[in-house]
Parts: structure tokens; sequence; C-alpha cells
């Protein structure tokens, strides 16, 4: 779950449920039932948060400017119990309303404040390396994000796709009008997007590189 005013709320790792409340907190869900685990770690003003593997990569304010996103702390998670902190990353000059999303190896933050989007390579998982400053017009905040592909969300009723399977070199497929509004949800599969548009299903294809409408179907 999601909620771009308090970051990601719930994400499910094995036996396990993390969310946020100011900091990381954990609940053993092995019998279905939430129990929350007591844990000595804690970090202030934490914004979002993603997982790989056994470590958490938490965005944390800049505790002088809390307009700023300053840090990103990697946490081993293999002992959901006993969480460790293994380093923090700085951060420069992100907004703290951005919007963070992992894909692959790279963490990706859209800064709608400063439009770019900042990519981070965790290659080496307690080593995070910017390897990228996309400079863009992110109106608004990331849609979907997986096979090769990332989309945002424009201000005019509208989708940015990007090809990203190349993290260095994105590929701008088009955009996708949205006259109803803002997209409800989101599919990839193969070569073809489908968007919940509201009134209406749309189906994209997106081979060779160009975005083409495929079809639309309204409600049964």
């Amino acid at each position: 779950a999601y909620d771009s005013a308090c970051g990601r709320i719930l994400q499910i790792h094995g036996d396990y449920m993390f969310h946020i409340n100011r900091t990381l907190r954990v609940n053993d869900i092995s019998d279905g039932i939430p129990v929350f685990i007591p844990t000595n770690l804690y970090m202030d003003d934490v914004r979002d948060y993603v997982l790989m593997d056994n470590y958490a990569y938490v965005m944390a304010e800049d505790s002088t400017d809390h307009y700023l996103m300053g840090y990103i702390h990697v946490v081993d998670i293999s002992d959901p119990a006993n969480m460790t902190m293994m380093t923090t990353y700085d951060l420069d000059n992100v907004s703290s309303s951005s919007q963070v999303e992992i894909y692959g190896e790279n963490i990706y933050i859209a800064d709608s404040v400063n439009d770019l989007v900042q990519i981070i390579s965790l290659a080496d998982p307690l080593n995070p390396v910017l390897i990228e400053t996309v400079v863009m017009d992110v109106d608004d905040w990331f849609r979907d994000i997986g096979d090769g592909l990332i989309a945002f969300q424009r201000e005019d009723n509208a989708i940015d796709l990007y090809d990203i399977s190349d993290p260095l070199n994105w590929n701008y497929l088009g955009y996708i009008p949205t006259p109803d509004g803002s997209p409800m949800g989101f599919a990839f599969a193969d070569e073809y997007i489908y968007m919940d548009i509201g009134s209406t299903i749309g189906s994209y294809n997106f081979a060779n590189g160009q975005l083409a409408r495929v079809s639309e179907t309204g409600p049964d």
C-alpha cells in the first residue's frame, strides 16, 4: 500500500510486515495475525523506504530542513527483531515530497520540486552510489515501474512512458492521454500496457520504441 502523504505504509517481506510511523516498524505475520516486534533501532522523520533482499533502504528527512530528504539509511533486516543500521548515504538537495521506487538494482527518486530523477545503484548493497541524475519535468508522481518501463503522471491529464531497460539511457516512448483524469491502475505485460482510466480500459502497444493505442473498452 502507498500513501503519498506519509510514504509507503505496508510491505510484506517473508513472514514479516514492515511499515513506517516516523521510524521503520515491523510485525511478525507468520500466523496471519500481525504481532508487533519491538526494536531498539530508531530513525526519526522517516518518509519512505524500499526493500531489497535482506536490506531496507530508509529515506529520512534532513534533521535541519524538513523540506529536504537528507539520508538513505541502509538497514539489515535479516533478523527483523534485531534490525541493524549498516551505513547512511547522504542525499543532495532532494525534496522531502519525492517519491521513491526500486527496480532491479537501482533506486529511483522522483523529485517534483527540483524536476529531476536520481538513480542510485545498489549493485553493492552496502554502498549506494549515484549513477545518474535525469533532469526532466516530473509534474507529479510515479504511476508504475516494472518490466523495464517507468510511467509518470502529468498535470495535463496524460502519462509519460519511458523505457529504462538501460538505466543510463532512457528512451521516451511517448505519452498516453487520460481525458477522464488520473488512471486508477496500470498493468504491464510483454509489449503491452493496460490502463484503467475510470470509464474505459485502454490497451497500448509499445513495440519497437513506439507507443500506439490498440483498443479501448467501456464498462460492461
